[in-house]
């Protein structure tokens, strides 16, 4: 029998009224709460709500521009000391008040220490905090958006500040020729503090002290001093005396080294490997993509039979390219075209690597050349700094030279790469763009691929009867003592196919009236009486010598030359020697970028001489400028000019700041 009961069903669950209620309530009811304790806490004076939406709406601009004017002084503070606090000092009035002499930072700061006074000083009244906040803000709106290319976004402008790093040296100092009268350093054919300063005053800043160089200035440029016949004697020394643009009565020693220039059909066949950091920093548009465009570019100026490899860097090594004859440009292009950027920085890993494929296809006919291509240090890997400089310095006596090409910015570690490149008999290059890459891997390939010689080292012995005191302009880091000119065992810098070197010494001559530097020696000898202006000796104000091993050799040569009165400008422009009148415009050319190079730093020797007179020393000695490097230059120191002149106006402006509001900060 069929039961026909149906079984009762469960009604499905239904929230009532008062549920629903909840849940619809407690979302408006925490906004409602929100929303009442923004206008109860933040709105609660509501004459200091423009300042405190002022304050949050520039605060980029803020930092950006208080660490700009920060550079622009030169100040050598870590970024944490230059970026104000997000909450002001308790006790603003502790802060120093402000000279007229105030420099662009101070004058920031000064500012900042303003608006604190007046927002949290209990006596100061809301209205005037609101003035002073709009005047502030007007102020430093107005100073970023000129200091600051709208096209250079705040995560760069933290990364520069934040990461990038510099050694800090002493600029050297004036010597006393009777107590020290032999001055020896190694030569210098780096260049990326030029180019890695161009690229800032692109972006319109001045850069940090410690990132000028004045012998990379200097040595960025190419000069047509005479050269040498054949590679037997690979350069020439040129000499010469002029007044110095810098200090009146004072005279500027000028050495030139030319080295000689490498005919294509002459040049060596190449091992070269490409040690090419590819962690995830390196993806950025300036950094892995421009270096593998760098990488092309040299791979089209070389032979066919020339071997290339690729070792990359990442979290792990890797040989992307074993040795493969540049004939096969085709894979070796799509090999490089494949590269992309990920992971940590095992650099040293990358570097052993690479020494090891550079050493199986070693040729001791070839160049042998390691070329490292990176935006920074390592941060991973089993040396330290020290081990791994060691470790490359023991490499080089095996015939391989490691090069350092630097890209991007926010972890580019000056000092370390150029450490790698030395102790490498290396280059040392700042690659900022398309057109740096082709200087250096095209217009200049002999140079940075091919050296002529190795081991260079100049000594100059000042005449105590015409100098009475010098200064060396620049090579503070290559300074060496006097024993190790003579020293084979000590290691100096090489010199590549067509590389230019200029070296400047400022000398005060004996019998100049005006006295500076250090004082006479109480018990010091008569001064060579006998070398009076009709004697040979008494002619000359210094002898220069210089060192070098060719590179397959292990014992220096000598080169020597005296500077005489004959060296000086003004005799070199009445004989009829056109090499010589070249080279004297060269070398005006070059004083005019180590005067440059010496205000970016701020040095105390450059008093009374301003951009105005850079412009017109280069202007008038522009010289062979092909490639347009020379009118860079100009516009350079232009846009520097530009961006002084500018950080003076906002330190006049912070004075009337103060003034017009009657702020007395004790």
């Amino acid at each position: 029998m069929t039961n026909n009961t149906a079984s009762p069903q469960k009604k499905p669950t239904r929230l009532g009224l008062s549920s629903r209620r909840w849940l619809i309530g407690i979302p408006v009811c925490i906004a409602l709460v929100t929303v009442a304790f923004q206008v109860v806490f933040f709105q609660r004076d509501n004459s200091n709500q423009d300042l405190l939406a002022g304050r949050a709406e520039f605060r980029i601009v803020q930092d950006s521009a208080r660490l700009t004017a920060a550079e622009t002084t030169h100040d050598a503070a870590s970024p944490s000391s230059v970026i104000p606090s997000a909450c002001p000092s308790s006790s603003p009035s502790a802060a120093p008040s402000m000279s007229p002499s105030a420099s662009p930072a101070a004058a920031m700061d000064q500012m900042y220490d303003a608006q604190s006074y007046a927002l949290y000083d209990d006596s100061s009244s809301a209205a005037k905090a609101k003035g002073l906040g709009r005047a502030r803000l007007l102020s430093m709106e107005s100073y970023g958006k000129y200091l600051l290319s709208d096209s250079f976004d705040s995560d760069k402008r933290y990364q520069y500040h934040h990461g990038d790093q510099f050694q800090s040296v002493e600029d050297n100092s004036i010597k006393k020729t009777m107590s020290e009268p032999v001055s020896t350093f190694s030569v210098d054919v780096d260049t990326s503090s030029y180019s890695y300063v161009r690229r800032l005053l692109k972006d319109w800043r001045l850069p940090p002290r410690d990132a000028v160089k004045v012998e990379e200035f200097i040595n960025y440029f190419d000069y047509e001093y005479p050269q040498p016949p054949n590679r037997e004697v690979p350069f020439e020394a040129t000499v010469a005396v002029s007044k110095s643009p810098w200090h009146k009565g004072q005279k500027l020693l000028h050495i030139g080294i030319k080295g000689y220039g490498m005919d294509p059909s002459d040049r060596p066949y190449s091992n070269l490997v490409f040690l090419v950091d590819v962690s995830g920093s390196m993806g950025n548009i300036d950094r892995l993509p421009l270096a593998k465009e760098a990488m092309e570019m040299l791979l089209n100026t070389m032979q066919p039979e020339d071997l290339v490899s690729i070792v990359t860097y990442a979290s792990n090594v890797n040989v992307p390219l074993p040795p493969t004859p540049v004939a096969d440009k085709k894979h070796i292009l799509s090999v490089l075209n494949s590269l992309s950027a990920s992971g940590s920085t095992w650099g040293t890993g990358g570097i052993e690597k690479a020494y090891e494929l550079a050493e199986k296809n070693f040729d001791k006919d070839a160049v042998n050349r390691i070329m490292l291509l990176t935006d920074g240090d390592f941060n991973i890997g089993l040396m330290d700094n020290y081990s791994l400089k060691t470790y490359i310095e023991t490499k080089r006596e095996t015939g391989i030279f490691l090069s350092v090409l630097g890209f991007g910015m926010g972890n580019y570690k000056d000092d370390f790469m150029k450490s790698l490149a030395n102790n490498g008999n290396g280059v040392a290059a700042y690659v900022d763009s398309l057109e740096e890459a082709h200087k250096v891997m095209v217009t200049e390939a002999s140079s940075t691929m091919f050296p002529i010689a190795k081991d260079v080292k100049v000594q100059v012995e000042f005449n105590p009867a015409k100098v009475a005191e010098y200064r060396l302009v620049g090579y503070e880091k290559r300074l060496l003592r006097r024993e190790d000119f003579n020293n084979d065992k000590v290691d100096a810098a090489d010199i590549g196919a067509g590389h230019a070197v200029t070296a400047l010494y400022e000398i005060k001559p004996v019998g100049w009236e005006e006295k500076v530097g250090v004082d006479e020696l109480r018990y010091s000898q008569p001064v060579l009486k006998e070398q009076d202006a009709s004697t040979k000796l008494g002619q000359e104000y210094a002898f220069v010598k210089m060192r070098y091993k060719l590179p397959d050799e292990d014992e220096s040569k000598l080169i020597s030359k005296a500077a005489t009165v004959e060296d000086e400008m003004d005799r070199i422009a009445e004989i009829n020697d056109s090499s010589m009148h070249v080279a004297a415009t060269e070398f005006k050319f070059a004083t005019a970028v180590a005067s440059f190079a010496q205000l970016l730093k701020g040095e105390a020797q450059m008093d009374g001489f301003s951009y105005g007179s850079v412009l017109e020393l280069a202007e008038a000695n522009i010289g062979d400028d092909p490639y347009g490097y020379r009118r860079e230059f100009i516009r350079l120191v232009r846009t520097a000019k530009r961006i002084t002149q500018e950080s003076n106006r906002i330190v006049e402006e912070a004075n009337r700041f103060q003034t017009s509001h009657d702020i007395v900060i004790d």
